[in-house]
């Protein structure tokens, strides 16, 4: 992650247009299309991360999902965990299932 998109997080933390939702379980939650609909803002509590998606096509890339704002590398299990909070959060934000490729 460069120095721009870090920036571009930290503005996007404070955005109030992200989808916003609390889970039981997972703490809140916020979603936000960015980049004309390719990437995909996605907040758990404090980390954020952007991943690439195509919300004309309701797809998102799971190798795109590789480290949280702050640095820290996002492991397999870690992975699967987010991507199946995106999975169950992002229908209530944009109606529409997502694929995973």
């Amino acid at each position: 992650m460069n120095k721009e998109e870090i920036n571009y997080i930290k503005e996007l933390k404070d955005d109030n247009s992200a989808s916003e939702f609390v889970d039981e379980t997972y703490g809140v939650i916020r979603l936000k299309t960015i980049y004309r609909g390719e990437g995909l803002y996605f907040q758990l509590n404090d980390r954020a991360l952007i991943c690439t998606i195509s919300a004309r096509d309701a797809m998102l890339s799971k190798k795109s999902i590789k480290r949280w704002d702050n640095g820290k590398v996002i492991e397999a299990q870690e992975r699967d965990t987010v991507l199946e909070i995106i999975k169950l959060y992002y229908p209530k934000a944009y109606l529409s299932e997502l694929t995973i490729i």
